[in-house]
Order: C-alpha cells, then sequence, then structure tokens
C-alpha cells in the first residue's frame, strides 16, 4: 500500500506541469496533494508497523486506541488534503479542453463530497468512506490521466 501511495504521489506531481506551475492554485495544489500523500502514508505506517512493534501485551490497551486515532486521523487528514488539492486543480482543469473539464468538475464534487462527509458522517473513516473515496480518485484519476496523455492544452478565453 504503501508503494502504491508513493506512485500516485509520483504521478500526482506531473499535473502541476501540465496546469501551469506559475498559477497560484496549481502550487497551492501541488502542496495540499503531497501533504494528502504524505498523511496517507503516514496512516499506513502506522497501521502497519508502528501499532504491531510498539502496542506489546502489556501496553496494549493504551497504546492501540492511541495508534488507531492517530492512523484515522491521518487517514482523515489526508483524504481532504487530497479532495483539497483536486479542487484547486479545478480552477485550472476547468480552462482547458474537455475531458481536463469533465476531471475539475469530478474534483470539485471531491471536495463538495469530502466536505459532506466531514460535516454530516463525523469524520469516521470507515470502509463506505473509504471506498467512495477511492471510487471518486480513480474517476478523477483516470480523466486527469487521459488529459496528461493528450499533452499541454491551452486555457479558453
Amino acid at each position: 500500500m504503501i508503494v502504491c501511495l508513493m506512485l500516485i504521489g509520483l504521478g500526482g506531481s506531473t499535473v502541476p506541469r501540465w496546469l501551469g506551475e506559475t498559477h497560484l492554485s496549481t502550487r497551492a495544489g501541488r502542496m495540499a496533494f503531497t501533504g494528502g500523500i504524505s498523511a496517507l502514508i503516514a496512516a499506513a505506517l502506522v497501521n502497519g508497523f508502528a501499532a504491531e512493534r510498539l502496542a506489546g501485551q502489556a501496553a496494549s490497551g493504551i497504546q492501540f486506541p492511541v495508534l488507531a486515532a492517530l492512523n484515522q486521523t491521518l487517514a482523515v487528514f489526508g483524504m481532504l488534503m487530497v479532495a483539497a488539492a483536486m479542487a484547486l486543480w479545478a480552477v485550472r482543469m476547468l480552462r482547458l479542453d474537455l475531458i481536463a473539464k469533465v476531471a475539475g468538475g469530478v474534483g470539485l464534487a471531491a471536495a463538495g463530497l469530502a466536505a459532506g462527509w466531514l460535516v454530516h458522517g463525523g469524520g469516521a473513516f470507515g470502509l463506505v468512506g473509504a471506498t467512495v473515496a477511492a471510487g471518486v480518485f480513480a474517476a478523477w484519476s483516470a480523466l486527469t490521466a487521459a488529459g496528461l496523455l493528450r499533452g499541454p492544452s491551452e486555457p479558453s478565453a
């Protein structure tokens, strides 16, 4: 999972070049995306390695709930930051060709879903939240990749 997140981070690093790094929304999106992917990697490290090593038999009653809370906090922060990046990049995508516009719309929808989930769902990151987030991110990624493969495009007037 950690390697997969690192590869997603690598792929996401190409988006700012495609959108034009001189734009504030593009640079802010890059910062949010990097922070989000880093938080998701940290959550995976806590869940996959730290919890197992630190929560021994004697201290498991105290340490495991703390590590679980840390994992959830990092996962929620990571998801929200990636959604924020998608929305920030949508500012530029909506000025490009049709594929980019659709990707930008999905990015805005992702940010809206993330905000609604945080407000109405209390930020509990369970199976449903993770599945919806992964599905929306997959749609955005596929559309963004299609735009990247088409090459640079000029913003509409």
